[in-house]
């Protein structure tokens, strides 16, 4: 079974990493992939080609006018490279993800090459793809999605359910995790935190879909009754989200929660810092997945977040974590509390967690069972 995949910018994309770790898991010697990319790191030992593109591809700030003379003048050369590949490879599907230009070059590819297009949808189906993406899609036989709710948005946008399968994400292995910024250090000797804090980790990019300032707004009443909770964010915001770290930023001066709420920013070792948490929170609302989940899970730390999107997929209510509903800030709050209060109720639920990834997000049994709907494609 030959697999092309194809990612124009791998730079900071998370679908790279799980069609990467769905590699590196399988054991199956008559998988032989080859991933052709416009720009980003070389973290693959398979068949890797290195197609660059234009800059303006990427920035979502250029004119208007200037991404498509560009896009005009160099997309029949990465076409005729993508097909120079295909034809040479000879691959039996074509693979991407939903990104508007992945699934664009891999239907031209798999048109003309008469080539089996599987797409792996990693976000919610909706309006936002485009038009041409969506018709993609829609039209398309070969779909599999990261989660079940990802499924239905798919299913309520009229896709036929016999076309989508699912296949959650896999915790990527140590090598291909995309390492960045400082270094986890001792979180309590950083900060003057006493071995007796307790610290909560909030592990995200700083956006409000990821309900930071929920948190926040939830620790600043928590504070009063568990004086020794501290909360560390890692993670940082993207130019769309600079108005809403300025929001949280200034809440926490406002409600004078400076000596209590760290912000690492980037970490180049998440599971360090997670190592040395005691609580996971991330009230992260219609999530498609959420790999950090499943990180937290590997340290065997209980889990509160929000019942929204996938979330619920990954952590079970009172066995792995505490779920509670978005907009509802008393029942964050006592979900924190409660195991903030009682340490073996949480090393109950960390422990279950850790136990519930290894049995349900083994890598071997999920890239297996990928392989397996992969090859019902051909």
């Amino acid at each position: 079974m030959r697999i092309l995949f194809i990612h124009t910018d791998t730079r900071f994309r998370s679908e790279y990493k799980v069609h990467e770790t769905l590699v590196e898991y399988c054991q199956n010697p008559d998988l032989e992939p080859c991933f052709i990319v416009g720009k980003g790191p070389h973290i693959s030992n398979k068949n890797w080609f290195c197609v660059p593109m234009p800059r303006t591809f990427y920035d979502s700030n250029a004119p208007r006018l200037v991404k498509w003379l560009s896009t005009l003048f160099f997309l029949p050369g990465w076409l005729y490279h993508l097909m120079m590949v295909a034809r040479d490879f000879k691959p039996d599907v074509i693979y991407s993800s939903q990104h508007k230009p992945d699934i664009l070059f891999a239907y031209f590819v798999g048109v003309f090459g008469r080539i089996p297009h599987v797409i792996h949808l990693h976000y919610p189906y909706g309006t936002w793809l485009g038009q041409i993406t969506q018709w993609i899609i829609a039209s398309s036989k070969r779909l599999i999605t990261v989660s079940e709710f990802v499924r239905e948005t798919a299913r309520l946008h009229k896709v036929p359910s016999e076309a989508i399968h699912t296949i959650v994400n896999p915790l990527p292995t140590p090598e291909l995790v995309f390492h960045s910024g400082s270094c986890a250090r001792s979180i309590r000797q950083e900060h003057g935190w006493t071995s007796s804090t307790k610290i909560i980790a909030c592990v995200g990019r700083i956006t409000e879909t990821k309900g930071q300032l929920d948190l926040i707004k939830a620790f600043a009443t928590l504070s009063e009754c568990h004086p020794d909770a501290r909360l560390l964010f890692c993670g940082d915001a993207s130019a769309e989200g600079l108005d809403y770290k300025i929001q949280i930023l200034q809440y926490v001066v406002d409600h004078k929660l400076s000596t209590k709420v760290a912000f690492a920013g980037h970490v180049n070792d998440i599971s360090a810092v997670l190592d040395q948490a005691d609580i996971f929170c991330l009230p992260t609302v219609l999530e498609a997945f959420g790999l950090v989940f499943l990180e937290a899970m590997s340290e065997s730390l209980p889990v509160v977040a929000y019942h929204s999107g996938a979330v619920s997929e990954i952590v079970v209510q009172g066995v792995t974590g505490l779920l509670s509903y978005p907009d509802d800030e008393e029942a964050l709050v006592k979900n924190i509390s409660a195991v903030l209060s009682d340490p073996a109720y949480a090393q109950q639920l960390g422990s279950a967690g850790k136990d519930r990834l290894d049995s349900e997000f083994s890598g071997e049994m999920i890239s297996t069972r990928w392989l397996n709907v992969v090859q019902s494609f051909v």
